[in-house]
């Protein structure tokens, strides 16, 4: 994970393992209580302005920007 702070932004980026598109369809559907993932893309749409994803050699980072000022 890594943060940064700039003029009127903060910025949070996480990696994981996981590869392959983004299912932005599923933003908008209640995760299911049962599963131990899942949850991320929810929990990251809700606080942030903007977030994209890149992929890696070794997995996925998700980025998410907060407005500050």
């Amino acid at each position: 994970m890594a943060c940064a702070l700039t003029a009127g932004t903060v910025t949070i980026s996480v990696i994981d393992e996981g590869h392959g598109p983004v299912p932005v369809a599923a933003l908008g559907t209640p995760p299911d209580p049962e599963p131990e993932h899942g949850r991320g893309l929810l929990i990251t749409d809700a606080p942030a302005d903007r977030w994209g994803t890149r992929e890696t050699g070794s997995g996925q980072v998700v980025r998410a920007e907060i407005v500050t000022g």
